[in-house]
């Protein structure tokens, strides 16, 4: 018995999309510091830099619609679907968590107090550049409803989101 490998077609655009992103990621930091710098700089350059920030704020957005385009047909369990999101996204999110609340204890005259912790992981986010995993884990979260939108024969996933509908 022979296998057959199934080769899916690569998407250049995607690659394309992706390079963009991040070229507009780039250029939302390199612009940060003049944008910071109210009176350091004359208008005319503060106005440049106020247009090239607002292009430059579609990168995540496209980040989010190309992971939406790759993980919505995607036909897996919900199992499967979210142990390769833990392993991928919110294992590594959890460390770098942990590690700049250590970092952030240890910079702070506050130190690690209870109220600071729960103050930076609950209402201040663990750091500012992680800003876009919070977002990313609701929409993981409600992927698998997303996917009702595609394939609506599966039933089992209504069920699911009245779970997380009540959770939530």
């Amino acid at each position: 018995m022979a296998t057959e490998t199934i080769k899916k077609e690569h998407m250049y655009w995607v690659d394309l999309t992706r390079v963009i992103a991040i070229f507009l990621v780039v250029m939302i930091h390199a612009i940060e510091n003049i944008i910071n710098r109210w009176n350091e700089y004359p208008a005319e350059i503060q106005n440049i830099a106020n247009m090239y920030n607002s292009l430059t704020r579609m990168s995540v957005p496209l980040f989010f619609m190309v992971s939406g385009w790759l993980l919505l047909p995607k036909n897996e369990s919900l199992k499967d679907f979210f142990y390769k999101r833990f392993v991928k996204v919110i294992f590594p999110f959890a460390i770098w968590s942990l590690i700049y609340l250590v970092w952030g204890c240890g910079i702070t005259l506050a130190g690690c107090k209870p109220t600071f912790i729960s103050r930076l992981i609950f209402i201040h986010g663990t750091y500012h550049h992680l800003w876009f995993m919070y977002p990313l884990i609701g929409l993981y979260l409600i992927t698998p409803i997303l996917r009702l939108l595609i394939v609506p024969d599966k039933k089992y996933i209504l069920w699911y989101f009245v779970a997380l509908w009540i959770i939530f």
